[in-house]
């Protein structure tokens, strides 16, 4: 019966993981959302509004109101593009049903998701997914990611911040060099 029991658990691990394996595979085929791939330039996208500039970030908003997943219904959908690159897809899901049913069909498309303080995420390689539920499940907050723009958006927000520190410490290092000299011919005077 032990025997029995540890192959069950083994077998059930080795799914598990073989459907993680999976979800994976997916989601780095699609690197995008319903035909829509990550890295897209903004030119060749039709009738977004631009909603806001942040930097090298722009949101728009497609003509689509409404995005239908499987049976379920997400809504106010966003388009994130960095550099000109599509590089996030958001959206707000209303409703308890659609927001239990958009985390199993996500589920059921990519694996268990791995659950973090609430936040649902799904990880591979070239994209990750979060779905975070609001208000006890009455909304949610949907975001499907590529990995790759993100974490060149990071470098260059570090780069930019080293560089703004180099600058400041070269200003600071000069307004020291300058005190130090007018000292210097202070003390000469004296």
């Amino acid at each position: 019966m032990k025997k029995l029991l540890l192959l069950v658990c083994v077998f059930l691990s080795f799914y598990a993981k073989a459907q993680d394996a999976d979800g994976m595979e997916v989601m780095n085929e699609k690197y995008g959302f319903q035909g829509i791939r990550f890295e897209t330039p903004v030119s060749e996208f039709k009738g977004l509004k631009l909603l806001s500039v942040s930097g090298q970030e722009k949101v728009y908003q497609p003509l689509v109101k409404e995005i239908v997943i499987g049976s379920f219904k997400a809504s106010n959908p966003r388009y994130i593009f960095y550099q000109g690159k599509l590089s996030e897809i958001s959206m707000i899901i209303m409703g308890v049903e659609n927001v239990e049913g958009i985390l199993d069909a996500l589920s059921i498309a990519y694996g268990e998701p791995k659950n973090k303080a609430g936040e649902y995420y799904w990880l591979s390689t070239r994209m990750r997914i979060t779905y975070k539920q609001i208000a006890k499940g009455l909304s949610g907050s949907l975001r499907f990611s590529s990995v790759y723009l993100l974490l060149k958006e990071q470098d260059d927000i570090i780069e930019k911040t080293m560089n703004d520190l180099k600058i400041e410490s070269e200003q600071q290092s000069k307004k020291i060099i300058e005190q130090v000299d007018k000292a210097k011919k202070a003390s000469k005077n004296l």
